[in-house]
């Protein structure tokens, strides 16, 4: 399975990946065959990139949670979401300041049921996710229009992930998964404009970005005070570990403290989680201004970011859950007897870096016969993922 651009769609492909819109609804399910009808419509639904498989084999993993509860999900922080928009819209308010907005008494009160659903919903994703021994590494592909719905979801399910190996207790999971789906609830009072414009932000536009974590923190306490951790998530999740984030400075401590809260000026842990886990899905995600990483390359690059911005405890576990080289995807060897040979990820090891890997096409594409090479024994082999945007073309 490997990820292409839309432009290379043709007719007899099969779909690797599910897609959803914005509101959660199945567009095209994984193993449709494609056509260019079916491109054409992707690209009007504002997609960049999906998942095809090979032909050189059947795998494909399953999404870590199913489509139901993701469905459902997304479904709930849409319908959030949305709420806020409208009353933002309404010509009564349009005169009214994000600020102000986030006071109203109506807005509270229409909010309050589509809350009381997202409490229930992530229920239901800690008790799929912590089914799960690993991440697939493999997040939901997104546009301009669902971005904001399925990277919640996916920061949750990365989090939870986190929190299960840190040996989280229920309490502590559902406090981290609440504040992570609701950890971009601010972005709803910036301009969409800003949100996808494809170059650099002026100071001006950069300024509007960093109000949205404390926006949404004042809607969130204002709507559920009892949420006190969770809603902190919202806060703190653009911090850095050097203090140089946004919006207060915070600082963190690169271990991770059992305090559930620290002294002043320092970061909660929970935010801490968070904020590896909206790095890495933001990372992995196709954008307006360019195509989402290459899983080997999000992990190199969550890696390097240990130490100033993000927690390094924190990312160590992370690490150790998420593969490099996830099941099902398309490889290209580097090193060793077979380089520029390509393969497709059979099985993770429990070096989860060093999976095993079936051999099946020559270095210059042509179909061989297939053979099996096990990277946890085999050190002389190194691979890459045909994911990268220079091989994404060359590979096809």
């Amino acid at each position: 399975m490997r990820r292409i651009f839309l432009d290379q769609v043709s007719d007899g492909l099969l779909l690797g990946r599910t897609l959803y819109n914005e509101r959660g609804d199945v567009l095209l399910r994984h193993g449709t065959t494609l056509t260019t009808r079916y491109r054409d419509l992707l690209r009007e639904k504002g997609f960049i990139s999906l998942y095809v498989c090979d032909g050189d084999d059947d795998l494909a993993p399953d999404d870590i949670v199913s489509e139901h509860v993701r469905s459902n999900a997304t479904r709930g922080i849409h319908r959030f979401l949305e709420t806020i928009e409208n009353a933002a819209r309404d010509p009564s308010s349009r005169s009214k300041r994000p600020a102000a907005l986030v006071e109203s008494t109506d807005l509270r009160r229409a909010l309050g049921g589509s809350l009381e659903k997202i409490h229930a919903v992530i229920e239901t994703i800690i008790d799929e996710v912590i089914q799960a021994s690993a991440l697939t590494g493999l997040t939901a592909l997104k546009t301009h229009d669902n971005y904001t719905f399925c990277h919640s979801i996916d920061v949750t399910i990365s989090a939870i992930m986190i929190g299960k190996r840190m040996h989280f207790d229920r309490a502590a999971l559902r406090d981290l998964a609440l504040g992570c789906i609701l950890h971009d609830t601010g972005k709803i009072f910036v301009s969409k404009a800003i949100l996808t414009k494809p170059d650099r932000l002026t100071p001006e536009e950069f300024a509007a970005v960093k109000q949205h974590p404390g926006l949404g923190y004042k809607l969130l306490h204002r709507l559920q005070r009892e949420e006190y951790f969770a809603n902190h998530v919202a806060y703190q999740h653009h911090e850095r570990q050097d203090g140089a984030g946004y919006p207060r400075g915070l600082r963190g401590s690169n271990r991770v403290a059992r305090d559930a809260v620290r002294g002043t000026g320092y970061m909660l842990l929970i935010a801490e989680i968070a904020a590896v886990a909206d790095v890495y899905d933001a990372l992995s995600s196709d954008r307006p201004y360019r195509p989402g990483m290459a899983p080997d390359q999000v992990v190199q690059t969550i890696r390097s970011m240990a130490g100033p911005h993000l927690n390094r405890e924190i990312v160590a576990s992370f690490l150790s859950v998420v593969p490099s080289y996830p099941l099902g995807i398309s490889v290209r060897f580097t090193a060793g007897p077979f380089i520029g040979c390509l393969g497709t990820v059979l099985k993770l090891n429990r070096a989860i870096d060093r999976p095993l890997v079936r051999v099946t096409r020559d270095r210059h594409g042509h179909q061989i016969a297939a053979r099996e090479i096990d990277l946890s024994v085999e050190p002389a082999h190194a691979i890459a993922s045909v994911l990268h945007q220079e091989d994404m073309r060359r590979a096809s």
